[in-house]
């Protein structure tokens, strides 16, 4: 189940980012931030499918 969930996001993360690149303006920065938002969502589901918190601490810290 892990490796289905990482392979969807991953899937979908390389969609946005293909998208994102044709957009003007859009720095290497902007990718790397919304990459590390896609990877704590992807351990935030992950989290939850586990019955863990639903957030992990990257997570819950930017959130304060």
């Amino acid at each position: 189940m892990e490796e289905e969930i990482t392979e969807l996001f991953s899937k979908h993360f390389n969609r946005i980012k293909k998208d994102l690149s044709q957009i003007t303006g859009v720095t290497p920065l902007m990718l790397m931030v919304v990459s590390t938002a896609f990877r704590n969502l992807e351990d935030d589901v992950k989290n939850v499918l586990e019955k863990n918190d639903g957030l992990d601490e990257d997570s819950y810290n930017d959130n304060i």
